[in-house]
This record gives structure tokens, sequence and C-alpha cells, in this order.
């Protein structure tokens, strides 16, 4: 007996090591490509300097003059607060929110990992569903906002789970309020609380009415207390979530962008799941189907099956909801696991455990050492580990330094794509960007015409062209852009622009891939020019090519 237990808790240290370990791998990585993470630092830099928050957008000057409803600012003043600390000291700036990240994300799976437990009865079936949930979500746990959401999100699952199925007592409700105060401010995602909440309410009501209409049943106290205490909890988080800085606008946000089809299709996040990238995600699903094909004897609650519905729906369609899909399957398949782990004769136990075990070891282990996206996650720690927080040719480090050193001035134009990393460096101190991805503050006002802009597009009425655009409506002075886009080549002879500044990335097979700097070529800018020419002269082979 002495030997079984002591055997036990060898297994469970090691499968929980296996959990923590293959999420600090996921999480901690450098900066690869999200241009999002630089102008949320910026934001919470702004915020922490300036003592409060801007009305305006402060970062883009076609914006400056439209009201910034910032529903990430908490999340923004906390990611601020962590690059301050890593800056102060040796241990960095960047790696320091992207630890902060990769711990939220840790203390996610962690609680996911427990409400598994909770379902299955099992911490094998647990930490294996929690790796898979993580594996799923691997693709969107940037250092950004979101991974606050997804660790609230988990808690508001658990603790409406726990009070319906009577595992919690009705005190448990209280945290769902507070916490609303809290995600309100950190990210938009909080209208998913009370969405979880509307659920709940509406499954109660629904199954009151089943009870009382269908089998003519009189209800006892249990139900209608239950409905009660929703009803009272579902607005008790709405008014909790208008404590904020914006009242009632934060709900408006959304709209914004996804109610619009054409902004939805140029947004990658907004995307539908490549399923290259998603074995856990098919996973999942197929267990799910096949699951509740053998299981017949029961179903979970009608409000877990509703939310399950909704996230697979959003899933489907947007990758951005592939964490929380993750987040709300993963403990129905560990009730499932325990309904077919029942049904398996006692002779096969101790082989279903060790077969458990080792799916928990060889998923951990593949997730983290296999190549399949070009380099694993452990040499990605390791990069991280020795110093490098994000990748410098993904992004216009050399055009920043040659714009700060040369001491441009008037409007630039610039593209999206690369937008957070020039708020970052350059606005509002030095140069602010023509616009950048954030669309809910924007929608697709200035979307549209930056991309006909980078795309070289003649007039077709009553739409302006590319010169008109960058004359006529904006009154740009300068252009920083990617050296494949066809702008490229109407400006390659264009006697109004001079070419005064270009980057070329080694690391591509391709001689496009950098970035090029134009300035208008009028007797004004004439001293920019001859500045620029020389700092150019300058620029060692590395600095051109790197």
């Amino acid at each position: 007996m002495g030997t079984e237990l002591s055997e036990k808790k060898i297994v469970l240290v090691v499968v929980f090591l296996c959990l923590i370990g293959m999420v600090f791998s996921l999480g901690f990585t450098p900066v690869r490509s999200s241009n999002d993470v630089w102008w949320q630092l910026k934001s919470g830099k702004y915020i922490v300097q300036h003592r409060g928050l801007p009305h305006y957008d402060v970062f883009t000057f076609t914006g400056e003059n439209i009201e910034w409803h910032n529903h990430e600012w908490l999340a923004q003043v906390i990611m601020y607060g962590a690059y301050a600390l890593g800056d102060a000291s040796e241990f960095g700036g960047l790696r320091c929110v992207i630890t902060l990240k990769t711990l939220v994300l840790i203390a996610t799976f962690l609680l996911l990992c427990w409400f598994i437990y909770m379902r299955s009865q099992s911490w094998l079936v647990a930490v294996l569903f929690a790796l898979i949930a993580a594996a799923v979500s691997k693709r969107t746990i940037y250092p950004r906002p979101p991974v606050f959401s997804y660790l609230l999100f988990a808690g508001y699952l658990y603790v409406l789970w726990g009070y319906w199925s009577g595992r919690l007592s009705w005190r448990w409700l209280i945290a769902l309020p507070l916490l609303m105060v809290l995600w309100v401010n950190l990210h938009g995602f909080f209208v998913l609380g009370i969405f979880l909440l509307g659920v709940y309410l509406v499954a109660s009501v629904l199954q009151n009415f089943y009870t009382c209409n269908i089998l003519h049943e009189p209800l006892d106290a249990q139900q209608i207390r239950r409905t009660r205490t929703l009803a009272l909890l579902f607005g008790l988080c709405i008014l909790a979530s208008l404590i904020n800085p914006y009242g009632y606008k934060l709900y408006m946000l959304g709209w914004r962008f996804m109610g619009n089809k054409d902004l939805v299709r140029i947004i990658p996040e907004l995307r539908s799941p490549d399923f290259f990238f998603t074995r856990g995600y098919e996973f999942m699903i197929a267990f799910l189907l096949l699951g509740f094909m053998v299981v017949k004897r029961k179903i979970p609650s009608l409000a877990e099956l509703f939310i399950i519905a909704i996230f697979f729906h959003l899933s489907i369609q947007h990758v951005r909801y592939l964490p929380l899909f993750a987040l709300a399957a993963a403990p129905l398949c560990g009730w499932l696991a325990r309904e077919l782990l029942q049904e398996v004769p006692r002779q096969f136990h101790r082989p279903t455990h060790y077969a458990l075990l080792g799916a928990v070891l060889i998923f951990s282990a593949y997730s983290v050492a296999h190549h399949r996206e070009g380099e694993s996650y452990l040499e990605r720690n390791l990069q991280l580990a020795r110093g490098m927080e994000f990748r410098q040719e993904n992004y216009p480090v050399k055009v920043c330094d040659f714009i700060i050193a040369n001491n441009f001035s008037g409007r630039m134009y610039n593209q999206i794509n690369y937008a957070g990393y020039l708020i970052w460096r350059l606005s509002p101190e030095h140069n602010k960007v023509f616009t950048d991805s954030r669309y809910d503050v924007f929608g697709d006002k200035f979307v549209w015409d930056e991309q006909r802009i980078q795309l070289g597009i003649d007039r077709s009425a009553p739409a302006y062209s590319w010169d008109e655009l960058l004359d006529l409506k904006y009154g740009i002075n300068f252009i920083v852009i990617s050296r494949d886009a066809p702008l490229n080549v109407r400006l390659k002879d264009h006697l109004d622009w001079r070419l005064v500044f270009w980057w070329i990335s080694l690391r591509s097979a391709s001689s496009l891939a950098g970035y090029n700097i134009y300035v208008r070529n009028t007797p004004e800018n004439q001293a920019l020019i001859a500045r620029c020419e020389n700092s150019f002269r300058l620029f060692s082979v590395r600095d051109r090519y790197d």
C-alpha cells in the first residue's frame, strides 16, 4: 500500500511538471511578429507618464479627433509596469512582460486542470486535457491583454458550474461582480462573463418552465432560489461592468469592426483557423462528438451544451476564439472521459492508467520539442533566456533609428502591419503614425485609404488615387513602406519623391524583405534630404543588410 501511494505521488508530481513545463514553454518565447504588444506598452507608458487616460487618440494624426475608449487601459498599465521593472534591471523590459504573460497562462491552465479534475476525478485525465487546451491556445497567447481574459473566463466557468452542480455554495458567486470590476478595465472580453451568466440564467428559467409546463410538477424551493440568485447576480455583474472610465460605451466597441464584414476579412485573428496548426483543436472536437455518441445515459446541463455550441461556432470562424473554446470544452471532455473510463473492465484499469501517463509525457514533450513551425518552443525558450526579447528582423528597427537620428518632420505614411512598433519608438514624441490596427477605435475609417496607397491604386470615382491621398487628403511628407509593397514601383522614378533610406533583411531569401523611406521632393525638404543622404552614406553594410 505504501509503495502504491508513493508511486501515485511521483506520477502526480511528474504530470504537473509536464503541464507547468509545457505552458511555460509555450509562453516564454521572444516576440516574433506581433505588433500589438508595442502599442499596448506605449499606451501604458503614456497613461503612467500623464497620470490619466487620453480622451482622444494620441498616436495617429488621422485619428487625433476621434474619441478613444480604451477598454484595456488597466492591462496596459500592468504590462508597462512589468516592462519598467525589467528595464530597470538586467532582466530586460520585454522579457519581464513575457514572463508576466507566462505566469498568467500557467495560473489559467492550473485552474483549468483543477476544473477538469472536478469533472473527471482523475488527475491524469485533467492534466492531459489541460495540455491539449494549452496546445489549442498557443496560436494566440501573445503578451497582450487577452491573456488576463483567459484566466477570468476560466474562473467564471468554474464558479458558475460549481454553483449549478452544487459543488460550490452561493458565497462563491460574490466573487463574480468583484472580478467583473477588474475584468471590464482589463479587456473587452468582459462581455463574455456577462454572456456566461446570461446562459446559466436562461437555462435555469427554461428548466423551471419544463418542470412546470411539461412535467406538470411544482417547483421546489431550491430551483426558485437558484433562478432568483442567478438573476440578481446577472444584474449585479452588469452594474459592475459599468464601473469603468467609459461606462456603457464599452459594450459598443466590438460592433465597430465585428459588424463590418469587409474589415473582418482583413484582420488575421478574425479569420478561420489554419487546420495545419490545430491538431489539438481537431482532437477535442472529435472527442466531444464521439463521446456524446457513446455516452448516452447522461447529458451535461443545457447551459454547458449552449456554451460549447456557441464557442465552437465562434472558433470555427475566428482564430481569436480558439483559447475560449478550449477552456470551455476541456472540462466537458474530462467528464466524457470519466464516463468512458467507467466502462473499462477492471483488468484493464492499470494498462489504461499507464496509457494516459504515456499520453501526457509524449504529448508534452512533443509539443515543446517538435520543429513543425520552423524551430521548437524549446529553442525559442533558450533564445529568450539568452536575451533575444524580440526578432528584430521582423520590425522596422533601423527605420526608427534613422528617422530619430535625422529628425524627420511632417506627416508620415505607414502601413498598418508594422504600425505598432512605430508607435512604440516614434509616437507621439517624434512623429505620429498614419494609422494602426486599433480597429475598435477607428473602425474602417482609414484602412481602405491605407490599402489604396500601399497598392498604388489610381483614381476610381469617387475614391482618390494613391497620390491624391498622399498629397491632397493627408498632406504626407515622408513614407515608410515595406519593400514588397506595389507602391514602390510608383515611387521609383517619381519626381515628387526621393528614396533616402532602404534596409534589407538577410534572413529572408527575397531582396524585397525590408523597408524603404521616401521623402517628398520639395524645396522645404532639401535640407532633410541632404541630411538623410549624408547619414545613409555612413551606414555600414550591416546597417543596410541585417
